[in-house]
């Protein structure tokens, strides 16, 4: 019998040892997705910019950093609690339920960036991609009241420096995205069980196959 009939005759004997492996890998696999979410990287399809005339009653050092500054984690944790009603935050961040404080943070501070074209001149840009995106309408019918609300909080919290100013709005840009479907938790929970299964179906199959030839070389 060669070594392909004993690996056949072996699997019809054996046949519930890959899908027993299978079976524990795609649960391993389809837990981890959900545990830890997968990153779904997708370009960036949309933002909101504004530019910002600021004057202060103390002047503003060049290395001055405003998104160091007025972004920071007690920051970003009062903007959280001040807003906690004022926004939906599950249809901005598609992931906001099963994240700590931690993500959440890492996620508001992606989509942020604050550049200084001059001391008195500030752009406040915040990113909008598919990764994240929760809800389109949501987004374009409340998402530039979500940025003004963050610009605002960022300029009161500079008032913690001892600084008093005011910011005039001099220029904006809205772009925000159509309807973009990403991928939901249960599409990333069937893909990662899939995998899992294929992978340790593969696996207990070799171990079937390596017994085989072990058997054939004893006879």
């Amino acid at each position: 019998m060669g070594n392909l009939d004993n690996f056949l005759a072996l699997f019809k004997n054996k046949f519930y040892i890959p899908l027993v492996i299978g079976a524990i890998f795609a649960v391993i696999l389809a837990a981890e997705s959900v545990i830890n979410p997968p990153a779904y990287s997708l370009p960036e399809v949309g933002y909101i910019e504004k530019t910002y005339l600021v004057e202060s009653d103390k002047p503003l050092s060049g290395h001055f950093d405003f998104k160091v500054a007025l972004l920071n984690s007690a920051s970003v944790r009062d903007f959280f609690i001040q807003n906690k009603n004022n926004f939906d935050f599950p249809k901005l961040c598609r992931y906001w339920d099963i994240q700590s404080f931690n993500k959440r943070e890492a996620w508001f501070l992606g989509k942020f960036d604050y550049l200084k074209a001059a001391d008195n001149i500030l752009i406040i840009k915040m990113n909008v991609s598919k990764k994240d995106e929760a809800n389109s309408d949501y987004l374009r019918e409340r998402g530039e009241e979500f940025f003004d609300a963050v610009a605002a909080h960022s300029f009161n919290y500079l008032e913690k420096y001892g600084v008093k100013a005011t910011f005039t709005t001099v220029d904006k840009l809205v772009l925000l995205p159509e309807n973009a479907a990403a991928p939901t938790e249960s599409h990333f929970t069937l893909k990662y069980g899939v995998m899992g299964f294929a992978i340790g179906f593969l696996l207990g199959s070799l171990v079937l196959a390596i017994i085989a030839l072990r058997g054939r070389k004893d006879d």
